[in-house]
């Protein structure tokens, strides 16, 4: 057996039939319970020996895993589904199929990859391709969706964002969040405005934003941040930065090493105010 076995060899093999047990199977060492590996067959049946078989050409794995390229007879629609083996809630499995819409002069045609749903209430998500329309009516685009509602949505012109976008917590997985920035001694917070605080945009620029008071008025900068509670290196940029001030409040300048210095912009003040962004590689 195996590549030293004189095998089959011909140039043209045609299965013709359409009868239960018609078409190609492919077992794993004796045909048996659980050994059928590949099939190609025109509709679900069960073979002779218990294993199930379904329609299209099948690749079969593990804890009823399988890949299955076939047609829809009823609809015409070709498909792919990517069933993961040892899955045991499997309300619509993962796949990919394409088909025509409004077929005629201004027909176009949709691409669809899905990410199947296990059974009960969870979402799903696909990404959709869409052509033009035969007639150019309408453009190419394509769209990101879960749960039946557009996250993301793009075409040759542009690319519209429906959600949010954040960036990761440095070093992390988890969203980016605002952290409050630790106050030196003497400073304060301010009823009714923001907490000092600090985080990293999705452009790889950090944003400063915040309120404090000073115990008195101050001419010359005064640490904000309290000296062993300076931002983390990842917030810190290349050189000096500076955030504006907010009317005649103090404005921010942000050290390298991740200390913040309340300036006043002319005479004295009490009050930081700002907000700002600044980049971390300048």
């Amino acid at each position: 057996m195996g590549w030293n076995s004189q095998g089959l060899v011909a140039v043209k093999v045609i299965v013709q039939g359409g009868e239960p047990g018609d078409g190609v199977f492919v077992y794993s060492g004796a045909p048996g319970a659980g050994d059928l590996v590949a099939s190609m067959a025109w509709e679900v049946e069960t073979d002779p020996y218990g294993n199930l078989v379904l329609d299209g050409v099948l690749s079969y794995g593990p804890d009823g895993g399988h890949a299955q390229l076939a047609v829809n007879q009823s609809s015409g629609v070709p498909y792919l589904i990517l069933w993961p083996s040892g899955t045991a809630h499997v309300q619509t499995p993962p796949q990919v199929y394409s088909v025509v819409l409004n077929p005629g002069a201004a027909e176009y045609y949709q691409l669809q990859l899905t990410s199947g749903q296990p059974s009960g209430d969870e979402q799903s998500s696909g990404i959709f391709l869409i052509s033009a329309a035969e007639d150019s009516s309408s453009a190419a685009f394509g769209a990101l969706q879960i749960a039946g509602a557009s996250v993301l949505q793009w075409d040759q012109a542009l690319i519209q964002v429906y959600k949010p976008v954040i960036a990761s917590q440095p070093g992390t997985a988890a969203p980016e969040a605002w952290h409050p920035i630790t106050l030196a001694p003497n400073w304060g917070t301010i009823a009714g405005r923001p907490v000092p605080s600090y985080r990293m945009l999705p452009d790889g620029n950090v944003q400063l934003t915040g309120a404090a008071g000073y115990s008195s008025a101050f001419s010359s900068g005064q640490q904000l941040t309290a000296a062993a509670d300076p931002l983390p290196a990842a917030y810190c940029p290349a050189t000096a930065q500076g955030v504006p001030g907010i009317g005649t409040n103090a404005w921010a300048q942000v050290d390298t090493n991740g200390v913040i210095v309340a300036e006043p912009p002319s005479g004295s003040t009490s009050v930081a105010f700002f907000n700002g962004t600044y980049p971390v590689n300048l």
